[in-house]
């Protein structure tokens, strides 16, 4: 073997050690989350690659709140629910279309009752219709909500509400009714003013998604 080639053999070599251990340190900050404890039944999850994820104990299914960007958090929100309420999930809720907030839907198993406004599903089905395309397309919301709905999973109360035009067109906020509790989506930052962005459809050219 030549000098030249086994110089070749090993900078491939060097490459690949290297795209593993990068890999491997992306699939851990999009995968591994910060866990904080509301009350006794209710979760959130947290990490530096979306906004918050509710998780609430239900004694008949976990509930989600969002499902942040990709697939492989989907799975990841999966594992770490049930790791918490010792429940598998049995229904999610969308709080509005954007892609931090939706595109981990198409992990779940298909048969997961999924819930948003009415004005999310259409525009995750206007803009989003690559990423729920074939077996995904069952982990599209099949519930939608205009103005209030109350739902009753298990042992709690979920009042689900839109507000009206403020993040988006079509932002659902959850009330956790027994653990008084509130999901507000992207409609309220920690330190921060709302963003407002009334159209809800605009393409988002930094990210990819919308705004």
């Amino acid at each position: 073997m030549s000098k030249s080639l086994r110089i070749l053999l090993v900078a491939g070599l060097l490459l690949a050690i290297l795209a593993t251990v990068a890999y491997r340190s992306i699939n851990a900050s999009l995968t591994e989350f910060e866990v904080e404890q509301v009350t006794d039944d209710l979760y959130m999850l947290h990490n530096e690659f979306g906004g918050n994820v509710a998780v609430l104990r239900t004694g008949a299914g976990s509930v989600i709140v969002d499902t942040l960007t990709f697939s492989v958090q989907g799975e990841a929100i999966q594992r770490q629910a049930q790791e918490l309420t010792g429940e598998p999930v049995t229904a999610i809720i969308n709080s509005h279309y954007h892609l931090d907030h939706t595109h981990g839907n198409p992990a779940f198993p298909t048969g997961t009752q999924v819930y948003t406004s009415s004005r999310t599903l259409h525009h995750l089905l206007q803009l989003d219709s690559s990423t729920f395309s074939g077996d995904a397309a069952a982990l599209l919301p099949q519930v939608t909500v205009e103005l209030e709905e109350v739902i009753e999973i298990g042992n709690k109360t979920l009042r689900l509400f839109h507000p009206g035009r403020g993040h988006t067109d079509g932002d659902l906020v959850v009330l956790f009714v027994e653990d008084r509790t509130l999901h507000t989506g992207d409609l309220f930052f920690n330190r921060l003013y709302p963003q407002y962005r009334p159209g809800g459809g605009r393409q988002h050219p930094g990210l990819g998604g919308y705004s």
